[in-house]
């Protein structure tokens, strides 16, 4: 475990929270979002599911630090599938069953994203989109994002999906989690003394991925629509246990800093020795069935805040030999594919309600929107690519 955290790294003394007993997400978490699903989900169906918190035995190192303000809890989620889908939504998983695992960016409700419904359109594959908390108080800063999306590797692996048939997808804050979520998998499987054995997920399609929140020097700019204070006053709030001077050497907040002599992916590689027993195995390790490397995909916009720190994680992921695709976007925003879809369905929406008050008494046909798919733009991309992934 001794890349998971540097003692000396955490900051702050952990600090009892006073709503300690309160619940960490409000109502509204944990419903569907109807009106968002009506246009940007047309032939799917969404089913909440609470995913358990993660237990004990599961947090070790970087996992347990902040407690006991940060606790593992019950988190929201949803599954999207499609209409027709002959599944029951959290039903046990089927012999070879692939699934996706999707995480928004920060601050944004799953089913307010049109990726989830529009994957699933896609894919035919079952997806879970997981919320996460935001850093707003000593018992929501980092890890709290990483036990929330381990709580949804976690629940399906618990149904019996193989982790290598799990393929996550996330967007800026989402696919910082999911980084985080990858290492922290491969520090569990490498610790021989940890009492879980969990194997790797077999892919990973990450839109704009949050890779160095060290830097806190750039000032805002017009094709990056987030706040000014992004850096200076989320960042200290996420990393609250953390040292902010060092924020650089860790491999969570950081990893596009990594260098050559840490090899720091090599989680996302196939491991070198077969694993030594364990009291508990999860996702499919027992069999050797994680011997294969992760298939990385990254997406970003060129012109992006920080593009420069994205091609560095791309570059170091290839200094480990790591299997990692790259696409990057020309004279695109932020998370362009999920700002590309919105737009379209936006658009499409639009269109339909402009008939419908001109004409209506005209036929009333359902906007299906995975026939909107245009290969040539950023989410037909990264569409084309889930694709591939889940054959």
């Amino acid at each position: 475990m001794r890349d998971a955290f540097l003692k000396a790294d955490v900051h702050a003394p952990p600090v009892p929270d006073a709503a300690a007993d309160t619940p960490q997400f409000d109502d509204d978490a944990w419903r569907p979002k109807r009106r968002v699903q009506r246009l940007a989900g047309v032939g799917t169906r969404v089913d909440p599911v609470r995913l358990r918190g993660v237990p004990d035995e599961w947090r070790r190192g970087v996992a347990r630090v902040g407690a006991p303000a940060v606790r593992a809890v019950d988190v929201p989620a949803f599954w999207v599938t499609r209409e027709e889908a002959d599944v029951a939504p959290d039903a046990p998983a089927r012999d070879g069953e692939k699934v996706i695992m999707y995480l928004p960016g920060g601050g944004i409700h799953p089913m307010t994203s049109p990726v989830s419904y529009g994957l699933s359109l896609a894919t035919s594959l079952r997806v879970l989109a997981v919320t996460y908390r935001a850093a707003k108080s000593p018992a929501t800063a980092f890890p709290a994002q990483l036990l929330d999306a381990l709580a949804g590797y976690v629940h399906l692996t618990a149904l019996g999906f193989r982790s290598s048939n799990i393929i996550l997808v996330g967007e800026s804050a989402g696919a910082f989690a999911l980084l985080a979520l990858m290492r922290y998998l491969g520090e569990l499987r490498a610790d021989e003394s940890s009492p879980v054995r969990p194997g790797m997920v077999g892919a990973a399609a990450l839109a704009s991925p949050a890779c160095n929140l060290s830097r806190l020097d750039h000032p805002e700019i017009e094709t990056d629509y987030r706040l000014p204070h992004y850096r200076k006053r989320l960042v200290p709030a996420l990393a609250r246990y953390f040292d902010l001077e060092r924020l650089h050497e860790s491999l969570y907040f950081s990893p596009a800093l990594a260098q050559p002599t840490q090899h720091a992916f090599a989680h996302l590689r196939p491991p070198s020795r077969p694993p030594t027993k364990s009291s508990k195995v999860a996702g499919g390790v027992e069999d050797r069935e994680d011997d294969r490397p992760v298939d990385m995909w990254i997406q970003y916009s060129d012109c992006e805040l920080f593009a420069d720190d994205m091609r560095r994680l791309v570059q170091a992921m290839r200094v480990d030999d790591v299997r990692v695709r790259c696409d990057e976007v020309w004279g695109g925003l932020h998370a362009d594919a999920v700002v590309r879809r919105s737009v379209t369905l936006a658009r499409a929406g639009t269109r339909k309600e402009v008939r419908r008050r001109l004409w209506p008494c005209g036929r009333k046909g359902r906007m299906r929107p995975e026939v909107m798919e245009d290969d040539d733009s950023s989410w037909g991309r990264l569409v084309k690519t889930v694709k591939e992934m889940a054959r």
